[in-house]
């Protein structure tokens, strides 16, 4: 089985940052995708410098 791309790997933290935001009430559900979009960005620019 291959690794996963820097892309899933940052897709899946950003959707699991999401949810946690949703349960502990800091996220709502009208700010979900602007808050999506900021953590792919950030976890993708993170692993992509880790991977240098």
């Amino acid at each position: 089985m291959s690794q996963p791309s820097n892309e899933q790997i940052a897709h899946d933290l950003a959707v699991a940052y999401v949810a946690d935001g949703w349960r502990a009430g800091e996220i709502s559900e009208r700010l979900s995708a602007q808050a999506y979009l900021q953590a792919y960005k950030r976890f993708l620019s993170d692993l992509n410098r880790l991977n240098r």
